[in-house]
């Protein structure tokens, strides 16, 4: 799976109706994939789905608010004025609900103005589709026999990236205390994990991690926009057997017409409440 990608080969032949061990077409499948991701993201101008740092720069206009670029946004790091920073308790975020699509936010002024000049508003911010603090805990199960692991939940859509894993250990008898350690991206020590690319969303752990709850935070692609590259993955896949053919007449009875146009209209309404209203 790239880095780019918006769904996984197993999903895409489970969705297509072929085995899994039927590995014949999968060379083909995941340039599909690659490409088929890379085109959404486009027509949604946006530069990922993947929870990251953006640290952006806007004209000011006068006015007391500031849509941000990129969402949903997790949080904000630092807003700054003509190379002012404002203090936190000077300025709030537009919230969002927590679930896909989601829209713009800005970030809003208590008081005073983004004066007008060109480039003086900076704006650093975490922004992508994250669900954080899943609480999880490592067992052992059938999907990894003696290793244990833990499996992301993955309630609003497939899972992407793991972004941050925080370690609570179950306080013992003598300490009432629970330990707590913040491990992003990776933990260090004695704990790590790996992630299982056959399986979104499950993540081996070290035999030292049982016992403890671990809160998962981890970037998803929403399955709306994943379905969609389903189905045009479809589209895609089978137009190999008939390329340039606008239409075909089936024993003279009836005439079959197919889509050619770059994104077909199908995928723009279900992609729509996800597309970005301003530029990169």
């Amino acid at each position: 799976m790239a880095l780019t990608d918006l769904t996984t080969l197993a999903r895409v032949k489970t969705w297509l109706g072929i085995p899994l061990l039927q590995t014949t077409s999968d060379a083909v499948l995941q340039m599909v994939i690659t490409s088929v991701s890379a085109q959404v993201m486009a027509y949604l101008e946006r530069r990922s789905f993947r929870y990251q740092i953006y640290n952006d720069v806007y004209d000011g206009v006068g006015g007391n608010s500031q849509i941000l670029r990129n969402w949903p946004v997790i949080q904000v790091l630092s807003v700054s004025v003509n190379d002012r920073e404002i203090a936190s308790e000077d300025w709030s975020l537009e919230p969002w609900g927590g679930m896909p699509p989601g829209n713009h936010q800005a970030i809003i002024l208590n008081s005073g103005r983004f004066s007008w000049s060109k480039q003086n508003v900076r704006i650093s911010y975490g922004a992508g589709y994250q669900t954080v603090d899943e609480e999880l805990v490592p067992f052992f199960g059938p999907l990894a026999g003696s290793v244990p692991y833990v499996l992301e939940q993955q309630p609003f859509g497939l899972a992407l990236q793991t972004d941050r894993i925080v370690y609570t250990e179950k306080p013992d008898s003598n300490d009432p205390t629970p330990f707590q350690r913040i491990d992003s991206p990776v933990p260090i020590d004695r704990r790590t994990y790996s992630y299982n690319p056959e399986v979104p969303g499950m993540l081996w752990m070290n035999g030292d991690d049982v016992g403890f709850i671990l809160n998962v935070s981890y970037s998803y692609c929403p399955y709306a926009v994943e379905q969609t590259v389903w189905e045009l993955i479809n589209e895609v896949y089978t137009r190999r057997s008939r390329p340039g053919q606008v239409s075909r007449a089936l024993a003279g009875q009836e005439t079959s017409t197919f889509d050619m146009s770059g994104l077909p209209e199908f995928a723009k309404i279900a992609l729509q409440p996800f597309k970005s209203v301003l530029p990169l």
